[in-house]
C-alpha cells in the first residue's frame, strides 16, 4: 500500500497509539512513510486511566524513541513524528507537562487536538442534510462510525473549564 500511494505521489502517514511501533519501526523509515502521529492523552498515570490499559503510555514512548533511533541510524529527516494530545476533562490540567515530554522524546511536533464540540440538535440535523443517499448520489461511499446511530462524542469541558484552557 505505501508503494503504491508513493508511486502516485501520494504523501503516507500514519496514526497509531504506538504501543506496537517497536517493531515495525525499520520497515517505516526504510519505506519512506512521511508522517507518524502517536496518540498520547498526557503523562503516564492520566493516558494509562484515558485508555484503560496499564502500561501503555511506557509502551507508547518505547515506540516514538524506537522509531527516532532508527531515523537516526538511517540518516534520514523522516518520517516525523507527531505527538497528538486530545485535550478532554481528564487531561486538562495536565497539558502543560505535554511540552517537555515532546523536548524529552526529541519529536518533531506537539499537536493539541479538542475533543467534538456539539450537541444533539446539530448531530441530527447534519444526519438528515448528509444521508447515505445524499451520499450515494455525490458519489461517495458512507464509513459506518464504531458508535451506534444518534451517538456522538461530546466533550465534558465546560464553560468553568475555559480559564484554565486559555492557560
Amino acid at each position: 500500500l505505501i508503494t503504491a500511494a508513493k508511486a502516485r505521489g501520494l504523501a503516507v502517514e500514519l496514526v497509531t497509539n504506538g504501543t506496537l511501533l517497536r517493531r515495525e519501526v525499520e520497515f517505516l523509515v526504510e519505506s519512506g512513510v512521511e508522517l507518524i502521529i502517536v496518540s498520547i492523552d498526557g503523562p503516564e498515570g492520566v493516558h494509562d486511566r484515558i485508555r484503560g490499559v496499564p502500561g501503555s503510555f511506557q509502551r507508547s514512548l518505547e515506540g516514538v524513541s524506537a522509531l527516532l533511533d532508527a531515523r537516526r541510524r538511517a540518516r534520514t529527516p523522516g518520517p516525523l513524528v507527531s505527538l497528538n494530545c486530545v485535550i478532554s476533562k481528564p487531561n486538562l490540567n495536565r497539558l502543560q507537562e505535554m511540552m517537555p515530554l515532546a523536548e524529552s522524546l526529541g519529536v518533531d511536533v506537539l499537536n493539541y487536538l479538542h475533543t467534538i464540540f456539539d450537541a444533539p440538535d446539530n448531530v441530527a440535523c447534519h444526519n438528515r442534510i448528509f444521508t447515505e443517499e445524499w451520499a450515494m448520489a455525490m458519489g461517495l461511499r458512507i464509513v459506518t462510525p464504531s458508535k451506534p446511530e444518534g451517538e456522538y462524542y461530546q466533550t465534558e469541558i465546560g464553560l468553568e473549564d475555559m480559564p484554565l484552557l486559555y492557560e
